[in-house]
């Protein structure tokens, strides 16, 4: 296998993985690979670009296929990564960053730990998370769901390599930009 690297961005809903995935994306310091998803487009999502959007019924044929790496339900919708494109940017050696799940994140690192790192994106609070929630157009019962799980979520951050707390998304931006800039260091990149 080629020097490639995934840093797999794990956290409670509502923490930034996807904010601070999509800014090393646009600065060129990692590429993206789209997950998939069993749960509704929020408004401005795009399929193909944010997710590919799939009804329970593909998402299951899908992952049944083995074209899903993982899967895992959060919040009662299904979560997975494409294993193809995956695979495909660790043998290209690219350098990729993934908004994943608890699951996702063991399963990458069970099968490519020399080529995975976990970064936790923790939120500053709990009343900080229930703002981002709201802000977003999570309606105030799912809010309230994310938030309990929050609590547990938050404890798995000693299982991660690496913790970014977000309290301020240029900081929180700093953080991950040194955690990916020094893996690449590490490799000789």
């Amino acid at each position: 296998m080629s020097r490639g690297h995934v840093f797999v961005l794990i956290g409670p809903s509502g923490s930034g993985k996807t904010t601070l995935a999509d800014m090393a994306q646009r600065e060129g310091l990692a590429g993206r690979i789209v997950t998939c998803t069993t749960r509704p487009p929020r408004p401005g999502e795009v399929d193909g670009v944010h997710y590919r959007f799939l009804s329970p019924d593909a998402f299951e044929a899908s992952f049944r296929a083995g074209e899903l790496l993982e899967r895992e339900q959060i919040h009662g919708h299904w979560y997975g990564a494409p294993l193809s494109a995956v695979a495909e940017a660790l043998e290209a050696g690219r350098i990729i960053v993934v908004p994943l799940g608890y699951e996702g994140a063991r399963r990458f690192k069970a099968l490519w730990p020399d080529h995975t790192t976990v970064v936790f994106v923790m939120p500053p609070d709990l009343e900080a998370l229930r703002e981002r929630l709201g802000r977003r157009g999570d309606d105030a019962a799912v809010a309230e769901v994310r938030l309990a799980g929050a609590r547990e979520e938050m404890a798995l951050a000693a299982q991660a390599d690496a913790v970014v707390v977000n309290d301020d998304l240029d900081a929180a931006y700093a953080r991950l930009r040194a955690i990916i800039l020094g893996a690449r260091a590490a490799a000789g990149r």
